[in-house]
């Protein structure tokens, strides 16, 4: 049986971080980045029926507590 070379080892680390290091940076950019619908006029929330209305004010509280 042969020996598994593990001299590469900490260049699949470093990979590994780095990958991680860009999905940190870059998951909340694409996150933000949408309005996700929530720029809406208080003229127009009100022609929603309730259930509409009440989703799209929390989805803007969860924005602002961001």
């Amino acid at each position: 049986m042969q020996k598994i070379d593990y001299g590469d080892i900490n260049k699949f680390l470093v990979s590994i971080g780095l990958v991680l290091i860009g999905l940190s940076i870059l998951s909340p950019y694409f996150y933000l980045k949408e309005d996700f619908g929530v720029n809406i006029t208080s003229e127009q929330i009100e022609k929603f029926e309730e259930p509409i209305k009440q989703l799209i004010l929390n989805k803007q509280d969860q924005v602002i507590k961001l």
